[in-house]
């Protein structure tokens, strides 16, 4: 037998991580990295879900399935646990641009219970595009399996980052965009700066509009930003490195209005076919030092991308997370465990 919950009653065993609406009936997400977390005592565990994107399960720390989740119904997240203590985690690992995805509900085998779950009180959001989505991660080569298929945000720097770390996080990433301008000029209404706006960027992008993120609700102690690689590759007019280092500082100013005392990570990689976006970020840390901003750092990081559509594979997702980490930790003061 199974004990239904609805999240319009109280929900407090329950942690959302990453970028939610809160509804008196359903709890909605596009982002890439949006979580919901238990700790139970056993037996079965189903989530009632809606969208068109895929959910990755953890338990205890190891990754055990991914459900595709489509029409709403009640997925099943684990089955016949037996007696214990375990944390369920249950991550949107693909991306809903445009799109949106829901969590109505959950189930417990009514001679089970919830047990409590600690939150964390660091906090980090990270902006970035497809190498922060995590974006055909899982391929074996540039054209095996579908982006759906093979995209996996646990896989990602960001995620990895942020549970080494045991810190709550944003990941406010999306694939083909760009500070400026998008890939190849696609959808040019909606570059970074403009979906960030929103709670949920997905439904805005799909011309629903949609609540504006409250930004105060939320504040992180650091910023990883890595963005860029778009703004400088596919077909058309590149913004010129004053335009894009024009809009990068006004970004950055825009953040520290938001979120007070935050602190910056900024991040750039090659860019084939031309080494563009290294310079441009180096000229904004180079440009926010002598504007006395002591709030700010910088690191290049390199990525072999042989996963789908010439994207980082597994292993070089985990070494940019390795070469980052240190610094959000330092940025953070989350030093000490």
């Amino acid at each position: 037998m199974l004990a239904i919950h609805s999240l319009a009653s109280d929900f407090s065993h329950t942690q959302f991580v990453g970028l939610w609406e809160e509804n008196s009936n359903f709890y909605r997400t596009s982002a890439p990295g949006a979580k919901v977390s238990f700790r139970i005592s056993g037996g079965k565990l189903a989530l009632e879900m809606a969208g068109n994107s895929y959910w990755q399960v953890i338990l205890n720390g190891k990754h055990v399935k991914k459900i595709l989740v489509t029409e709403r119904a009640f997925y099943t997240i684990t089955d016949s646990l037996a007696r214990g203590n375990y944390l369920v985690e249950i991550v949107h690992c693909s991306e809903s641009l445009p799109g949106e995805s829901f969590v109505y509900g959950v189930q417990l085998s009514k001679s089970e219970e919830f047990l409590p779950i600690v939150k964390s009180s660091r906090r980090i959001e990270f902006i970035g595009d497809s190498y922060t989505v995590g974006y055909g991660v899982e391929a074996l080569g540039p054209e095996e399996g579908t982006v759906e298929e093979t995209t996996n945000t646990t896989k990602s720097y960001a995620y990895l980052i942020a549970e080494k770390l045991r810190a709550d996080y944003r990941i406010s990433a999306f694939s083909g965009r760009g500070l400026v301008r998008n890939y190849a000029g696609i959808e040019p209404k909606w570059p970074i700066p403009e979906l960030i706006k929103y709670t949920v960027p997905g439904m805005a992008a799909s011309d629903k509009g949609g609540a504006l993120r409250d930004f105060s609700a939320w504040v992180p102690s650091v910023m990883v930003i890595f963005v860029g690689i778009n703004d400088f590759q596919g077909e058309g007019e590149h913004p010129s490195q004053a335009e894009f280092v024009k809009a990068y500082r006004e970004m950055l100013s825009k953040f520290r209005k938001n979120y007070p005392g935050v602190k910056f990570l900024l991040v750039a990689t090659k860019v084939w076919p031309e080494d563009l976006l290294i310079p441009a970020v180096q000229q904004v840390f180079e440009e926010e030092n002598k504007a006395g901003f002591k709030d700010i750092a910088m690191k290049v990081v390199y990525s072999e991308n042989t996963a789908l559509h010439g994207h980082p594979n597994e292993r070089s997702q985990a070494e940019m997370a390795r070469i980052l980490l240190p610094e959000v930790a330092r940025l953070g003061g989350f030093l000490s465990r």
